[in-house]
């Protein structure tokens, strides 16, 4: 058994953790083109052949077991944000997956989606690892933890571990209520507002949750062999293949969540649901009309003190009543069956990916850098994508026009659909693949 993450908490409390240095170590501007971001002949990790014996060898000789020199921390920076651009690589093909009936593999292709989208969010946020060597920021440098996370299982599992011991610090709780905003106030505000008994940890917690849930079918410790190394033993896990679920994920759940059209916001969705969510787990032991009555109490002081018309509150507090708490449809899903289990994955990935992209929005503004200065450097990492224009918003009118007349011309064919992606007309099917490149919701999120 591996020692409880309350111990792993306790050793980034004493090794004096921060996640306030990446910023200090961000490129220059000018380097933005460069295909490195200018990590050129000087800069001996990312030229180095043997990586971990480098680093290594740099802890061996520092005085105390750390790193501090600014071309490390340059390529941690690096690294955080190909972690991020790597995660819709994956996501792509998962959804190519899901179209051709491939359920295991898309699952298999999701789950590592969603594993770079968490270690994007722990890079940004100062955990780095490097093959087997592990290490912090802090304010003296990156020290080395490689010892202390042996305990941990797979390397799959210390991130995991990473992750929830990071979920509690306060650094949590500040990209949090950075993160999650509703009418632009943060969801901390809000409950601050309403005087909602506010528990600083509450989504934090959840999150969590979240990965410790078991799915019908992938429990995440068995997935990747399961599916990758035995797909081909037989067509699916699911007996009747059925291109309709495939097609209702791409076209509801995915659109729902990335609202990609010019006129939304990338995260609107799922940030009205985490709101909710969050007003609703305050009265979550109360009895239902007992909850209702307060939570009408709640919206009341909160649009006082945020002045805003008594209307309102009316409006927000039947929208909380009315809406099903998120994380009970999310457990829901997890306890199905079928397309409904990569749907929970789906949202969890989700979720990762929204914090990672916030965490190194964060590092950027504390560079004194802005969202502008790296989309040349975005373009030319997503060059393949048949979606990036000049200007995101071009990329994303180009979206939305060319998805919405593609619906409408296939209406008929998508009314009736066939089991098999081949079945369709070939221009219908290569204009399909088309919408799953979603290299342009990379680039949104940082606007």
């Amino acid at each position: 058994m591996p020692p409880p993450i309350s111990d792993l908490t306790t050793h980034l409390l004493n090794l004096n953790y921060s996640n306030q240095i990446l910023g200090n170590y961000f490129p220059n501007i000018r380097n933005f083109d460069d295909k490195y971001w200018n990590f050129n002949n000087s800069n001996n990790y990312f030229k180095s052949n043997d990586l971990e014996l480098t680093i290594k060898q740099k802890l061996d000789s520092s005085t105390n077991n750390s790193i501090n020199t600014n071309d490390f921390g340059q390529l941690v920076n690096l690294t955080a944000f190909n972690h991020f651009l790597d995660g819709f690589n994956y996501f792509k093909c998962f959804l190519k997956s899901l179209l051709n009936n491939d359920f295991k593999v898309s699952t298999h292709l999701l789950y590592y989606s969603e594993l770079r989208w968490l270690n994007s969010l722990l890079t940004s946020q100062g955990f780095v690892c490097f093959d087997k060597s592990y290490l912090i920021s802090t304010p003296q440098g990156f020290k080395n933890i490689s010892n202390i996370m042996k305990s941990y299982g797979s390397s799959h599992t210390k991130a995991w571990s990473l992750f929830q011991a990071w979920a509690d610090l306060n650094q949590s709780d500040d990209l949090l209520n950075r993160t999650f905003l509703f009418n632009g106030i943060s969801y901390k505000s809000w409950l601050n507002a309403g005087e909602a008994p506010y528990s600083s940890k509450l989504l934090m917690s959840w999150l969590t949750d979240l990965h410790n849930q078991e799915l019908p079918y992938t429990h995440d410790k068995n997935l990747r062999n399961e599916f990758s190394y035995q797909a081909h033993r037989d067509f699916s896990i699911f007996e009747t293949p059925n291109l309709q679920h495939a097609i209702e994920f791409l076209f509801k759940d995915l659109n729902q969540i990335f609202s990609l059209d010019e006129n939304s916001n990338f995260f609107e969705y799922l940030d009205r649901e985490v709101f909710f969510m969050s007003v609703q787990a305050q009265f979550s032991n109360q009895r239902r009309e007992t909850r209702a009555t307060n939570i009408n109490h709640f919206f009341k002081k909160a649009c006082k003190n945020l002045s805003m018309d008594e209307s309102y509150a009316t409006i927000l507090a039947d929208q909380a009543n009315q809406t099903s708490d998120l994380s009970t449809r999310l457990r829901n899903l997890a306890n199905t069956s079928d397309i409904d289990s990569i749907k929970f994955m789906f949202y969890r990935a989700i979720l990762l990916m929204r914090l990672a992209c916030s965490s190194l929005k964060n590092n950027l503004i504390s560079s004194g850098k802005e969202n502008k200065d790296i989309q040349a450097w975005f373009h030319t990492k997503l060059n393949n994508s048949p979606w990036i224009r000049e200007t995101v918003e071009d990329s994303l009118l180009d979206y939305s026009c060319e998805l919405e007349g593609f619906l409408s011309n296939n209406s008929s064919t998508f009314n009736d659909l066939p089991k098999t992606l081949w079945e369709l007309p070939p221009e219908t099917y290569s204009n399909l693949l088309k919408f799953t490149d979603l290299d342009v919701a990379a680039v949104w999120s940082f606007n």
